[in-house]
């Protein structure tokens, strides 16, 4: 079942955050109706098993600069901190996975 690894940017308001998730729909699902700019920095596609790993790995990693954003939706727990050290250690981890 081939599943997406994102990296995405988000703009709500005042806000701008990382967030990291798997995906087999679109972009536009998630985000319907919350008034968010959506821009993919990164997604890499592999299997549901690879992509549960990686984002679990990043997860942990990333645990210190988590964020919790203002406006709820799904995947609002996978969220980070935007800066340079979340966005390196994303693009890294991404980069390991087979293509």
């Amino acid at each position: 079942f081939p599943s997406h690894d994102n990296f995405e940017q988000i703009h709500h308001g005042d806000e701008q955050f990382y967030k990291i998730g798997i995906t087999a729909r679109s972009l536009k699902h998630r985000y319907r109706g919350k008034g968010v700019v959506v821009t993919v920095e990164k997604s890499v596609e592999t299997n549901l098993y690879t992509a549960y790993t990686v984002e679990q790995q990043l997860r942990k990693m990333l645990r210190p600069h988590q964020y919790i954003p203002k406006f709820e939706f799904e995947g609002r727990y996978e969220c980070f901190a935007k800066t340079p050290e979340v966005y390196d250690a994303v693009v890294q981890q991404l980069n390991t996975i087979p293509q």
